[in-house]
Formats: C-alpha cells, sequence, structure tokens
C-alpha cells in the first residue's frame, strides 16, 4: 500500500469507493422526481398527438360528408329548376329523365344521411371510448410514475446515505487514521533530525570560533 497521500486516488481504495459511491447515489435521488415527470409529461403528449390526429380525422369526414350533401342538394335543386321551366310537350320525356333523375337524388340523400347519422354515432361511440381509455391510462400512468419515483428516490437516498456513511467511517478508521499517524511519524522524525543537525552544526560553529580566539 502506497503510503503517500500526494498519489492516492479517490478510488483506490475499497472504502473510498463505496463512500463516493454513496454520496453519488445520494444525490441521483434528488433528480429522480424530475426525470419520472418528464417520462409522464411525454406519455401524455404522446397521447395527446393521438387523440388530436382523431379528433382531425374525424372532423375530415364530417367535413367532406357535408360537401357531399350539399352538391347533392346543389343538383336536385338545379333538377327542380330545370323542371319548373318545360312547359312545352316536346320536353316531356326530357322531364320524366330529370323528375327520375330528381327522384334517385333524394333517394341517394336520405340512404346517405341514414349512413351518415350512423357513422356519426359509431365515431361518436368510439371516440368516447378511446377519449375516455386514453385519460384512464394517463391517469394510471401517473400514479404508477409517481409510485415508482417514490420508491426509488427512497431506495437511492436511504441506500445512498448509509453506504456514505459506512464508506467515510470505515475510510477514515481503517486506513486514513492509520495513514495521518505514519505521515505525524515521519513529521516529527524530520524535525527531530533537523533539530539535531541545526544544533550540532552551531554546536561546532561556536567551538571553532572558541579555538580561534585562543589562538
Amino acid at each position: 500500500m502506497d503510503l503517500n497521500p500526494q498519489k492516492s486516488l479517490p478510488a483506490d481504495n475499497l472504502y473510498k469507493f463505496i463512500a463516493i459511491f454513496g454520496l453519488a447515489l445520494f444525490v441521483t435521488a434528488f433528480f429522480i422526481p424530475d426525470s419520472y415527470n418528464k417520462k409522464m409529461w411525454q406519455y401524455r403528449n404522446e397521447v395527446m398527438s393521438e387523440m388530436k390526429f382523431r379528433e382531425e380525422s374525424i372532423t375530415g369526414s364530417i367535413n367532406s360528408a357535408d360537401k357531399y350533401i350539399k352538391n347533392i342538394s346543389e343538383i336536385t335543386e338545379k333538377c327542380y329548376k330545370d323542371l319548373a321551366g318545360g312547359e312545352n310537350k316536346y320536353f316531356v320525356q326530357v322531364y320524366n329523365e330529370k323528375m327520375q333523375f330528381c327522384n334517385d337524388q333524394q333517394k341517394k340523400t336520405i340512404e346517405f344521411f341514414d349512413d351518415y347519422i350512423s357513422t356519426l354515432e359509431e365515431v361518436k361511440n368510439e371516440g368516447g371510448e378511446y377519449y375516455e381509455d386514453a385519460f384512464s391510462k394517463m391517469d394510471q400512468s401517473s400514479q404508477r410514475y409517481k409510485k415508482e419515483s417514490e420508491l426509488l428516490t427512497k431506495i437511492c437516498l436511504i441506500a445512498g446515505f448509509f453506504l456514505m456513511l459506512f464508506g467515510f467511517i470505515a475510510w477514515y478508521f481503517r486506513t486514513q487514521r492509520y495513514l495521518d499517524w505514519i505521515l505525524r511519524e515521519r513529521g516529527e522524525k524530520f524535525i527531530r533530525k533537523n533539530m539535531f543537525e541545526v544544533c550540532e552544526d552551531k554546536f561546532f560553529e561556536w567551538l571553532r570560533k572558541k579555538i580561534n580566539r585562543k589562538k
């Protein structure tokens, strides 16, 4: 084991690694709720986009049906106007044809209205079921994300705290305090050695001065 503290790294000791890992886990716990909130809002946006797409699809179908009905109404109205203008017997055949055409258009209109109403009811039921199911899923997902977030946050806080506490305590009492003791012993030896050398040098210097004075 290298006793030089300048060369030691935070993860070169098991206890340091445990302490740092616990600290990271403890800090991570504070970011978990925000992460789960982002996840929940992302899911909500996906559901809302799907609902908007279905709504636009339904609106497009209704607009197409309205245009079709308007077109049939215009054709029927024009047909009746043309019939009202035919007074001569020469136009009897044309009159009959136009009358038949108008009757056919009326039948088509009635049939279309029946299908249109049935389609609207189906779309309404389908849309209502989808919206109800979508909001139910959003609520369930929200509750699930909330529970998962709270559980994971508690686990990270508790586990991180105890790992951090154990790591730092074990690191100090089983490693660091011995390193401090060794460094203190080295420092004391270094001081004593230097003090002895300084005193020795001063003594010999004083002795040489005395001898030189006597000469």
